[in-house]
């Protein structure tokens, strides 16, 4: 496989997953942290800090478990 072929999979598989990871944290929102709050502005604020916790987790993990990271660092070193 070329090179450009597989920066192009490696991209749209990140995307997917993120994608993937928004719909599943917003269902597990959705599902339970959601009825426990009486209260709209409250609910607003958890959801905001619910979505960037999880996309922090989400980012770690990336980070952790791929390799392009060390491919943009030598890039960037260059």
């Amino acid at each position: 496989m070329k090179e450009k072929d597989k920066k192009t999979i490696s991209i749209v598989c990140l995307i997917a997953g993120f994608i993937i990871t928004l719909f599943v944290v917003q269902l597990i929102y959705t599902l339970t942290l959601r009825q426990w709050l009486d209260h709209k502005t409250a609910k607003a604020f958890l959801n905001i800090g619910w979505i960037y916790f999880c996309m922090y987790v989400y980012y770690r993990l990336s980070k952790r478990y791929t390799s392009w990271w060390n491919s943009l660092k030598r890039k960037n070193n260059e």
